[in-house]
């Protein structure tokens, strides 16, 4: 490059290749092109250089005319077919299929109920045969257990970009048709939301076993998908549907939080840019910049982001995104308030409320000052709460629909984490200022406090004249005045190390 050799990882020469070929096919082989790769264009061994760019990521993107992505890896001859057959249904689809309110509303009489009648329907009016329907199904599905859905980088590219087309084998195809498909089987394909491979019943007939009849088969030759054949992984499915559907909501920056538990199932050389790679796409309000310079910890990286956002939001809905269960022991380096943002997970297996997320509780400006959090030197969160019961003489589990919860000694119906760990100096507070009207779960550890869950409130007593009841219609009326004129409760200052 400028006749210097450069090392191309396999992937960026597949990309290449899949880039010539596409302005080939658009004509446009013989002009001038300006193409932006991160992996060319910063100088990846160049901590400032990385730095000063993560700020300049989303414009770049943004500012393209067309983003590239590029699917391909060695399994070609799949990969072409998968591919293809996207494309042919998406067109079939464009001919056949509108969109209303979110679903999709047949053009023609006698809809299709399912998959493998939509396959016979698309079959008899394009002329393919279910085997080739099949065949291109089973080659689809690898298309999105690529390996690039799952880099944290591609998120804020993917989100912030005007146009995106998907580049696999020599063809290429609009992410918005892209989307699509998947969204159709998803709808007509209940099993891809399960985890497992695809054979298995569907609603009227096998709509996992997708007929390899040939024109002139009869109805009696049918072969089920092998799960060999098309192995479906439920997350990562869900993954990329989750990322079509973040798409088309994109306005503006926000909540770096929801960014931030999506980056536990994404793939990262660096543990760092589980932070960063989602810069972009959060408020410039929390002010968190970019630093490859190898000063910060992942513990003191994590701290630092917990405490940005604390200053930006003033409140603790940071704390629905600690995993669940965790206990921190005594020679941890991480306090038991800060989420450990920069860990590998599988998405769905952290305390996950951000899509539901409490109504926020607005303080009177005169008692805000007054129950405001602070962080003191050592990283320990002080604040103001009322404790509320002790969970040491807590009753049998209960279950509220099907969540498993528990009964404290006072009657207050709670749902929280783990409720198979309870100690005698587990206690339930309530925050004024963590901006939401459920209790947490602290433990007293000699002089201060250890978080260990949010707890959730359940309005189960019949008995109007109860104190648990009382107690509840407080927090839920956001009554703290009436709350400190019940017998025993009274304001104190904790520390939670």
């Amino acid at each position: 490059m400028n006749g210097i050799r450069f090392n191309a990882f396999a992937n960026l020469g597949l990309a290449l290749e899949e880039v010539i070929i596409y302005w080939e096919k658009k004509g446009i082989n013989g002009e001038h092109q300006c193409l932006w790769v991160d992996q060319i264009c910063i100088d990846q061994s160049n901590p400032n250089e990385r730095s000063h760019q993560v700020g300049l990521m989303r414009d770049i993107y943004a500012g393209a005319e067309r983003v590239l992505a590029c699917l391909t890896e060695c399994d070609s001859e799949r990969s072409v077919v998968g591919i293809q057959w996207a494309i042919e249904q998406s067109q079939w689809m464009q001919r056949h299929l509108s969109m209303a309110d979110g679903r999709f509303i047949w053009r023609r009489p006698d809809p299709p109920v399912d998959l493998l009648d939509s396959a016979r329907y698309f079959t008899e009016l394009e002329k393919i045969s279910l085997s080739t329907f099949q065949e291109g199904f089973v080659g689809f599905i690898p298309l999105c257990q690529r390996s690039w859905w799952k880099r944290a980088w591609i998120c804020q590219e993917f989100i912030s970009a005007v146009e995106v087309d998907f580049l696999c084998s020599g063809l290429s195809m609009p992410w918005q048709d892209f989307a699509s498909v998947l969204t159709y089987l998803y709808k007509q394909m209940p099993e891809l939301s399960n985890p497992g491979s695809v054979p298995v019943r569907r609603r009227r007939s096998s709509l996992s076993s997708l007929s390899t009849l040939d024109d002139e088969s009869s109805a009696s030759t049918q072969t089920s998908f092998e799960p060999e054949q098309v192995n479906l992984e439920r997350n990562q499915l869900d993954a990329v549907r989750n990322l079509f559907e973040r798409k088309k909501c994109w306005t503006t920056p926000g909540d770096i939080k929801v960014w931030l538990e999506h980056s536990k199932c994404c793939e990262t050389s660096d543990p760092r840019d589980k932070v960063f790679a989602f810069l972009g796409l959060a408020s410039p309000g929390y002010r968190i910049e970019a630093d490859y310079s190898g000063l910060k910890s992942m513990v003191e990286l994590s701290i630092e982001i917990t405490r940005k956002i604390l200053e930006f939001e003033k409140n603790l809905h940071f704390l629905y995104y600690i995993e669940k269960g965790r206990i921190v022991s005594d020679d941890s380096l991480l306090p038991s308030w800060v989420p450990e943002w920069t860990s590998t997970g599988v998405d769905g297996q952290f305390i996950n409320f951000s899509r539901a997320m409490p109504a926020s509780v607005q303080l009177h400006p005169a008692l805000a000052s007054q129950f405001t959090p602070v962080i003191l030197p050592g990283n320990i969160l002080r604040l103001v709460g009322i404790k509320i019961d002790c969970l040491g003489g807590m009753e049998k589990s209960w279950t509220p629909g099907k969540k498993k919860g528990t009964k404290t000694s006072k009657g207050l119906y709670i749902l929280w984490w783990p409720d198979d760990k309870i100690q005698p100096s587990d206690c339930l507070w309530y925050l004024p200022a963590a901006g939401y009207r459920n209790l947490l779960v602290l433990r007293r550890k000699s002089d201060n406090w250890l978080f260990l869950s949010v707890a959730y409130l359940y309005t189960t007593e019949k008995d109007n004249k109860c104190w648990a009841t009382y107690i509840v219609d407080l927090i839920m009326g956001d009554d703290f005045a009436g709350l400190l004129e019940r017998e025993g409760l009274i304001t104190e200052v904790i520390e939670i190390h």
